[in-house]
């Protein structure tokens, strides 16, 4: 996330500027490009963030018969499809639940349609080539989506032996007496409760004995510390190198001797 952030904000940097003394009009413009008084930089940031994050980005342009005026407006990547003339995007609120008659259609740029409201409309689609994948882009870090599972696992990994007050996981068995099953599932559950953290850490499991006391706790051991840190920092590394980003812009802490 901190990596996609900071491309995109690299990438819009502090916004564009102009002449405002010959080009007045395009200086407006620059500060407000639509109705939401959005500036070209805002925009730009947004289209940088999707492009970084889906791989996609789609720019609206919004203008009349007469040209008497011109409006950009991002639309949201995970909000776009593209149609199966592969000439339009629809855009559809949730495609989970999809209704024809609530979603919009615009025409790919350089072509535009007037729209109910009379104006005339047209919709860029940023994307990168890819091949055999020609409807979309992909984003830069596709090919390290497994090392993300690893870094997000291993981040897993350590807040459940957080949760657990790092118990060690194990069996712990029970001596006592019971009539039948609900009984014992009682006595487990309240075991849990009591004494496991975080359910699943510890399994309990009661029987019965003779009158000696025979209640103990069988660790699960396990000697590969040190392996897991090591996995979550190679993983870290390998998602920066997906990013096709360098380490010292990706906030991370390096060695180096400069």
């Amino acid at each position: 996330r901190r990596i996609i952030n900071d491309k995109a904000d690299y990438i819009s940097g502090k916004g564009f500027t102009c002449d405002e003394v010959q080009q007045p009009r395009l200086a407006a413009f620059l500060r407000h490009v639509n109705g939401d008084g959005e500036s070209l930089r805002q925009v730009l940031n947004k289209l940088a963030f999707d492009k970084a994050l889906f791989g996609n980005a789609f720019l609206e342009i919004v203008t009349d018969a007469e040209h008497s005026f011109l409006a950009f407006h991002h639309q949201d990547a995970s909000r776009c499809r593209v149609a199966r003339d592969s000439a339009h995007i629809l855009l559809h609120h949730d495609w989970a639940a999809f209704n024809a008659a609530e979603a919009r259609t615009l025409p790919l740029y350089p072509a535009f349609e007037r729209q109910e409201d009379g104006t005339l409309r047209s919709i860029v689609h940023y994307k990168d080539y890819e091949p055999t994948f020609e409807h979309y882009g992909l984003p830069p870090y596709i090919a390290g989506m497994n090392v993300s599972a690893i870094a997000y696992k291993t981040d897993k990994w350590n807040i459940s032996r957080l949760d657990n007050s790092f118990q060690l996981s194990g069996v712990m068995v029970l001596d006592g007496e019971v009539d039948n099953e609900q009984e014992a599932y009682r006595i487990v559950k309240a075991a849990e409760k009591r004494f496991a953290g975080k359910p699943g850490q510890v399994m309990f499991m009661v029987k019965n004995t003779d009158e000696s006391d025979h209640s103990k706790f069988v660790p699960i051991e396990s000697a590969n510390e040190g392996d897991w840190k090591l996995l979550h920092e190679q993983a870290t590394s390998d998602i920066v190198v997906a990013h096709s980003w360098f380490r010292s812009l990706s906030g991370l802490d390096y060695a180096s001797g400069f």
